[in-house]
């Protein structure tokens, strides 16, 4: 499976109704079976997060699943050329299906994502990376088959869709210890930045998700 998460800062909002018309072109790419889900995202000052997954057997770039939307973004500083989307790294995701395990990602109803913002303090990101890579690799599939987490710099975003699915018989990981640790926020929440009201995480708004449950 390929899974993507870009970034976008709009300087008119009119985006939002331009991303709201993809609905149709996004029901087209499932019902060819090219897609598994997107979503598109909005937080705060005008950002935008644009969050899909594609098959193996073929990948989508960003201007593939959503089209026609750069005139109403800034570009970012510093690029020699128009660069209007930022990739974000994935740090973390807690299953990664093999080919034959991918038909259990349609979704057989609607789901409702969620994009939850955080801001990592600098110095402990690496901490950060190395709990999840260690559940990651100890617990695959321990929060289900959706849940993503991707960095813009020390912004981080959570990609989850509750209820939790989860994978049926998931393949071992690549570590063989088990020392993630049950009392889990303990050691996390350290790592965060706390938002001016005092909250370690913020959720985007959803302007648009389609997946199989909904055709």
């Amino acid at each position: 499976m390929f899974r993507h998460c870009f970034r976008a800062q709009y300087k008119d909002a009119k985006v939002l109704e331009a991303i709201e018309g993809l609905a149709p072109h996004l029901e087209s790419l499932l019902k060819e079976d090219k897609l598994f889900s997107a979503t598109a995202f909005e937080y705060d000052a005008g950002n935008l997060f644009f969050y899909w997954e594609c098959p193996w057997t073929g990948d989508l770039g960003i201007e593939d699943v959503f089209p026609g939307l750069s005139p109403y973004l800034y570009p970012w500083p510093g690029e020699a050329e128009p660069v209007y989307y930022r990739p974000l790294l994935e740090c973390y995701h807690s299953y990664a299906p093999a080919p034959d395990e991918e038909p259990a990602w349609k979704r057989t109803a609607h789901a409702e994502p969620r994009g939850m913002m955080s801001v990592m303090v600098p110095e402990l990101m690496s901490s950060y990376i190395f709990w999840h890579y260690q559940s990651q690799e100890e617990r695959p599939g321990d929060n289900g088959m959706d849940l993503t987490i991707w960095f813009d710099g020390n912004l981080a975003i959570l990609y989850t869709e509750p209820p939790k699915r989860r994978i049926a018989n998931p393949r071992p990981g690549k570590l063989s210890t088990n020392h993630t640790p049950d009392d889990w926020n303990d050691y996390i929440d350290l790592d965060f930045i706390p938002f001016p009201d005092g909250e370690l995480y913020h959720l985007a708004r959803v302007i648009l998700t389609r997946s199989h449950g909904d055709l």
